[in-house]
């Protein structure tokens, strides 16, 4: 069932367009009420196919508009890594190398050794990633390129996975003690109403986990954790050097 919320007199709406287009410009005959509301039906079925039709380019203009601000300042705050970033190949860990370094998480399907794809491509085919590099190797990078990215692509209207990109710096929360919640709160302009945050659109790039102390990682991890559990179309994407995780995501390092 779908309900169609219409500005208050909608049908008077559509018969008067009828009225002043046809009956006083081409002197067309002036329609009784019954025809007048299988005008109104069949614009009323229009618009409902064109929802459907187009629902998610109109998701993503709908998003686009109500987050321009922040998708702007995001464009602007990368645009010189947007036009130098060089693409990155993930090469997942074989089932073997992962159990020895990440013996607390678990992987159902081992994945093929050859299987390197895109980093861009990670946060559409996957709900969480974990990336482990050693200092240099583009973690950071690649996070601010995903922002700009996605931030870029929402705004022109292009079609794909694009989602509202959040990145956010650890060391910077640690430092003034808020929460990723009241960081992207702030981010977004809802500071204040948490509620309002649009988790289940958000790409949420978190990166320096190694660079803060061993008990604001941990309470990290776990606002993470809980952030995902709420919010099951939240996607994630979290960066830090060598052994920084310890099987806390279900996700392949």
């Amino acid at each position: 069932t779908t309900v169609l919320q219409c500005k208050p007199n909608f049908l008077e709406h559509v018969a008067r367009i009828y009225v002043f287009r046809n009956v006083d410009d081409h002197r067309a005959r002036v329609l009784n009420q019954r025809e007048k509301a299988e005008i109104a039906e069949s614009f009323c079925v229009f618009l409902v196919w064109v929802v459907f039709k187009f629902k998610s380019q109109i998701e993503a203009a709908l998003i686009a508009a109500r987050f321009s601000v922040h998708l702007q300042k995001i464009r602007g705050q990368f645009a010189d890594i947007g036009i130098s970033y060089v693409e990155l190949l993930s090469e997942p860990r074989s089932e073997e190398e992962f159990s020895f370094s990440d013996q607390l998480a678990s992987i159902t399907v081992s994945p093929p050794a050859d299987d390197a794809v895109p980093v861009t491509n990670l946060p559409a085919d996957h709900r969480v990633v974990v990336i482990e590099a050693e200092p240099g190797a583009g973690k950071t990078k690649t996070l601010e390129f995903l922002a700009w990215q996605h931030a870029t692509k929402l705004m022109a209207g292009e079609r794909g996975s694009y989602r509202v990109p959040l990145y956010l710096d650890l060391k910077s929360l640690s430092h003034s003690g808020r929460t990723i919640e009241t960081a992207v709160a702030r981010e977004l302009g809802v500071a204040g109403a948490t509620s309002q945050i649009p988790w289940d659109v958000l790409l949420l790039l978190v990166d320096g986990l190694n660079e803060v102390s061993t008990d604001f990682q941990t309470r990290f991890k776990r606002e993470i954790q809980a952030l995902l559990a709420s919010f099951l179309n939240l996607h994630v994407m979290v960066a830090g050097r060598p052994n920084s995780f310890r099987g806390e995501f279900d996700a392949q390092l």
